[in-house]
């Protein structure tokens, strides 16, 4: 079930940048309304269905959404894929803690 979650997030992510890629004059409330819904669909669904302590959980959300403000606030291509990485990366480095 996570994977699946998180699978249908990440192909709505690049739908999205497909979309915004060839279609400039969509607004930043889209663009950020869509991210955070695919953010969310993608962290709650581990932090929800995921088999941790709950210390590790909040440990990945918090940071999770730390990583989210900061690529929502820097509007940056470079940073902003950074971000996104490291939210896609999060739950391997968290599952090699536990």
């Amino acid at each position: 079930m996570i994977k699946l979650l998180k699978t249908t997030a990440v192909l709505l992510l690049i739908t999205l940048l497909l979309i915004s890629a060839y279609n400039h004059t969509m607004s930043s409330t889209v663009v950020i309304v869509c991210s955070s819904l695919i953010f969310f669909l993608f962290v709650l669904s581990d932090f929800f269905l995921a088999q941790r302590s709950w210390g590790l959980k909040g440990l990945q959300l918090y940071m999770s959404i730390m990583f989210f403000i900061i690529a929502i606030f820097e509007m940056h291509h470079v940073v902003s894929s950074l971000c996104i990485l490291s939210i896609i990366a999060l739950p391997r480095v968290i599952d090699e803690i536990a």
